[in-house]
């Protein structure tokens, strides 16, 4: 998972991303963004796939006010 800030696609630039938090004794992955006013963020998630079994999972966005 990651979330990214820019204009285009071409100019993306990584705020935070995460992997498998604590893997493999916990699967999932968290990040934690101190987001500022004013900019665009793109939230970027993706399965793991080991060749045999295809990922399936939640989504939960969760936020609060600074």
């Amino acid at each position: 998972m990651g979330v990214f800030s820019g204009s285009s696609l071409a100019t993306l630039s990584g705020e935070v991303s995460n992997d498998d938090e604590n893997y493999p004794t916990i699967s999932t992955s968290r990040v934690v963004l101190a987001a500022t006013a004013g900019v665009t963020y793109y939230i970027a998630v993706d399965g793991f796939y080991d060749g045999t079994t295809v990922a399936t999972g939640n989504v939960q966005l969760t936020w609060s006010p600074g």
